[in-house]
């Protein structure tokens, strides 16, 4: 867990919630005084159970059962008063600064990534809350950036194409810092890959590459040029890496540092760096891997001609 998120958290709870001319009528409108007790009770219990569970820290045990009662607090503080917008930003905000992977260990990570079921819920209420309080200032480019990663951890075409909407419109911002500009471009060359646009993807990963250097940004872009049958400049681009650099990928999606969905797609990745560093044999094993999981599909063909070329190649005994 990131411990600047769940700080963060603690100080939008601590902010005062205001009033709304909605509530203003409740006391001629017996049903609408009930929805606004069950609303503010509903965001207290809220708050109650996000500030514990920021106060335990990563490794206490219990944490995600709070972080989960946070949430239905505040789902059912939105069902309470659907025309409130606040709700839908405290339930996007508790699951991602307690449910968030990243460099840091957080217990409530499942395999590195993020549960797709998290990420939809995180995605879907920033979706409405952004709906129902489009100028908010908090609707800033971290926010849209953060909101991408939700909707690539959910991996289906449908939100893997509303992120490549949020990384385009957070790069369209003046206050998207720095390391995160590089990522946003990195990851956007990424989504278009998942998505089939190759052309933009090849169009984009060059532009990363140039802002941030990084192994994990140069195999992406190495994977796309394959997939675009650009094989031999692909490899040509991992092997004048080196083997440490492989090694180095390895960790950081070992360490959920880099993350790739679903979690079949990494194994195209180890496949062609162990094919381009001159290991045929565990290459072939991954694009089995690769072939088996059923991610993204439309690349399989590729996948099984760089495995039968490698199978063709190999000495008979």
């Amino acid at each position: 867990m990131r411990v600047t998120a769940a700080i963060a958290l603690t100080l939008t709870l601590a902010a005062p919630a205001q009033a709304s001319g909605f509530w203003e009528r409740s006391d001629e409108d017996p049903d609408a005084e009930v929805a606004r007790v069950n609303y503010e009770r509903e965001m207290e219990l809220g708050n109650e159970y996000a500030i514990q569970a920021a106060n335990r820290g990563a490794s206490s045990l219990g944490l995600g059962k709070l972080v989960m009662r946070a949430f239905r607090a505040y789902e059912n503080a939105a069902l309470a008063r659907p025309d409130a917008a606040e709700p839908h930003y405290l339930a996007g905000l508790v699951l991602w600064s307690f449910f968030n992977c990243g460099a840091s260990a957080n217990p409530i990570c499942r395999n590195g990534n993020q549960d797709p079921s998290i990420a939809e819920r995180i995605a879907t209420h920033w979706t409405a809350f952004e709906k129902l309080a489009p100028l908010d200032p908090r609707i800033d480019a971290s926010f849209l950036f953060e909101r991408a990663l939700a909707h690539t951890n959910v991996a289906t075409r449908e939100h893997l194409v509303a992120a490549i909407d949020d990384y385009l419109e957070s790069l369209r911002r003046t206050d998207l810092i720095r390391i995160n500009v590089a990522n946003a471009y990195g990851n956007l060359a990424e989504n278009y890959m998942m998505v089939g646009r190759l052309e933009e993807a090849l169009a984009t990963y060059p532009e990363a590459i140039r802002l941030r250097p990084s192994t994990t940004t140069i195999y992406g872009y190495a994977v796309a040029l394959d997939r675009d049958e650009q094989g031999t400049k692909a490899r040509e681009l991992i092997a004048d890496l080196g083997p440490s650099a492989f090694e180095e990928f390895k960790r950081s999606v070992e360490s959920g540092e880099a993350f790739y969905v679903p979690l079949g797609e990494v194994f195209y990745y180890f496949a062609l760096a162990e094919e381009s560093l001159g290991d045929p044999e565990r290459a072939m094993a991954d694009w089995d891997r690769f072939l088996a999981s059923g991610a993204h599909a439309e690349f399989a063909a590729r996948a099984r001609a760089n495995r039968d070329a490698l199978a063709a190649r190999k000495p008979r005994k």
